[in-house]
């Protein structure tokens, strides 16, 4: 098996189970998913949204900030905004959007482009 079919053999078993409301059982597979591919979004993506679905968004907001970094992911940023903006945090909301624009680069398509807008006009 290639190391491309191992990631998203194991992106696909973390967010079945974490569709399923098997958040603990996500956790466990994306933090391998990280192991393999700490550079891989999806991972970062997918194991914050387990915790903050286990009612732990201070774990969420610190692996989508390790997130953001590790995987230099627009993504990983606006899931920032959205667990500051939940915690009331709303100035560190914003300076996370700030960074996910900063993060967009001529390469990134639209959507991207579209999701930051769309994020900075929900808070």
């Amino acid at each position: 098996m290639s190391s491309q079919v191992a990631v998203e053999s194991l992106y696909a078993t973390g967010k079945w189970f974490l569709d399923q409301g098997q958040a603990q059982k996500a956790v466990d597979v994306f933090r391998v998913l990280l192991l393999v591919a700490c550079s891989d979004e999806r991972g970062w993506l997918g194991i914050g949204a387990s915790h903050d679905a286990l009612g732990q968004p201070s774990v969420a907001l610190e692996l989508y900030t390790l997130g953001a970094k590790a995987a230099n992911s627009v993504r990983c940023h606006v899931a920032r905004a959205r667990v500051l903006r939940s915690l009331s945090r709303d100035d560190e909301a914003f300076a996370a959007l700030e960074d996910a624009e900063n993060t967009l680069d001529d390469g990134d398509d639209e959507e991207l482009r579209c999701l930051v807008e769309w994020e900075r006009r929900a808070s």
